[in-house]
Formats: C-alpha cells, sequence, structure tokens
C-alpha cells in the first residue's frame, strides 16, 4: 500500500472517505480547525513523498490544544518528580514587533507558537506553575525549533530534517534527523 492508500485518498478505499490510520488533528474539537488539517494532509500527500513537504506537513498535524503527563525519575537519587498540564500549538496569534512597535498580525506564514502550562510536582507539599514555549517554522526542507525566552524568539533548540527511506518490504517511510544547536 501507498501512504495514499493507507490514508484512504483513492477511490479504492472501503472506509467510506475517512482516515484508514489515526491522524490526531482529526480528532480536536473544533470542527473548523479538523477539517482544514485534513485537507492540509490531503494536499501535501497528493504534492510527494521526498521529504521536503513533511515540515509542513508535520507542523499542520500537530495544531490544537493537547495535553501532557510526564514522570521524571533523577537516575542518581532515583527521586521521583511529576509534571502535567496542557499544550497548545497555535498559528495565529500575534506579537508586538520589537524594532517598530507594530503588532505582527496573525496568518498562515506565522510560526506556530507552542505554549505549555502545568504544575511542576517536587514533592507532594511542593508545586509550582510552569510553562515554557517554543516557535516552531518551516525553513527550507526543516523543521526549526526556537526557545522563546521574554516573549521573544531566543536561540535555536533544534532542527528537523525529513528523509525518504525505502524499506525492505516495498513502504516508504520518512525519517526525521536533528541536530541540537
Amino acid at each position: 500500500d501507498t501512504l495514499v492508500q493507507v490514508l484512504n485518498q483513492d477511490d479504492s478505499s472501503d472506509c467510506d472517505g475517512k482516515f484508514g490510520i489515526v491522524v490526531p488533528p482529526l480528532y480536536q474539537k473544533d470542527e473548523r480547525l479538523r477539517e482544514q488539517c485534513r485537507l492540509d494532509l490531503q494536499r501535501e500527500i497528493k504534492r510527494g513523498q521526498d521529504g521536503s513537504r513533511m515540515p509542513k506537513l508535520v507542523l499542520s498535524s500537530i495544531l490544537g490544544n493537547w495535553s501532557y503527563d510526564r514522570k521524571i525519575v533523577h537516575l542518581q537519587s532515583g527521586k521521583h518528580e511529576h509534571v502535567s498540564g496542557t499544550v497548545k500549538y497555535s498559528k495565529y496569534w500575534t506579537r508586538v514587533c520589537e524594532e517598530d512597535g507594530e503588532t505582527a498580525s496573525p496568518g498562515e506564514d506565522n510560526p506556530v507558537l507552542y505554549r505549555e502550562d502545568g504544575v511542576y510536582e517536587f514533592s507532594p507539599t511542593q508545586k509550582f506553575d510552569v510553562f515554557r514555549e517554543y516557535e516552531y517554522e518551516v525553513k527550507d526542507d526543516a523543521l526549526e525549533i526556537y526557545f522563546v525566552e521574554g516573549g521573544k524568539r531566543a536561540h535555536m533548540f533544534l532542527s528537523l530534517k525529513f528523509v525518504p527511506t525505502v524499506e525492505e518490504e516495498g513502504g516508504q517511510w520518512v525519517k526525521a534527523t536533528s541536530d541540537h544547536l
């Protein structure tokens, strides 16, 4: 099967036009966002599978609100800590430009803002509110992720490149490689 067949984009599908795999954005509560993600996925799949379009496809597929729950184990001490909360990936946000004081308008070409809010449980009696922001941006054939500090883009966290890989069984996959910067 090709990726197009697996995602039931061809006429040979017997799944009533629904995706045959789990695609997280299609489970969003926001119907408009869900439909836009579905259309973006279809459009990108039709354009090719050489890896160059994968950063945009990945970015489109993570939009929305998510929850997280992490258990942190310190290897030396064996101490367990816990952090949980919500994450929002948003393409439509505004930020005041530092150079001219103008407000950047939200739009299609904006980087995706990742905002994580949660509670860090250091111990059963010590809990702290925490947050973290990153900007995700497609640059050429890579997905670049930047730290956001003080409401402004800071230095690059990492850059993901997507490379097509043909498996022995005839399937085609795309793998991501990264550079920590």
